[in-house]
């Protein structure tokens, strides 16, 4: 399960770096095209990682011994939600991205500091999804 949700993250991941790359070679020259060239770099980066490095997830989960006070089960809940979350922003993302190749003329400087925010956002949310994940195991030691 681990692996799988590692790898879709991944798919979608690889998806949106080619909306990346196609949308800085569309974008208007008037713009600064150095906000998407750094989001194109984190998000390239972001994924080199997510293949390279074992990532945590369920199987690094030990049975409980029963005596959780229910904080386990409370963290378990956020990881799932961040997991949630992260889909919904990986889909939108793609949205936001393919409507932006649409019609490139549109963007201006603002939009494409909202692209670069909302990979920075999915970024994050994975990383939450790891840190509790990194809680839960600590506290089951």
């Amino acid at each position: 399960m681990d692996e799988r949700f590692v790898s879709q993250v991944s798919q979608q991941g690889d998806k949106i770096l080619t909306l990346l790359d196609q949308l800085r070679e569309l974008v208007p020259k008037a713009l600064s095209p150095e906000v998407l060239n750094l989001s194109c770099e984190i998000w390239a980066k972001w994924l080199a990682s997510l293949d390279s490095k074992e990532n945590l997830g369920y199987s690094n989960l030990k049975a409980s011994d029963g005596g959780s006070d229910g904080t386990q089960g409370v963290l378990l809940e956020g990881v799932i939600d961040a997991e949630t979350h992260l889909f919904q922003m990986l889909f939108a993302y793609k949205t936001t991205l393919s409507n932006a190749l649409k019609d490139p003329d549109s963007l201006d400087d603002r939009g494409l500091v909202d692209i670069s925010e909302g990979a920075k956002e999915i970024i994050e949310t994975f990383q939450s999804r790891q840190r509790i994940l990194g809680k839960i195991v600590r506290s089951r030691r």
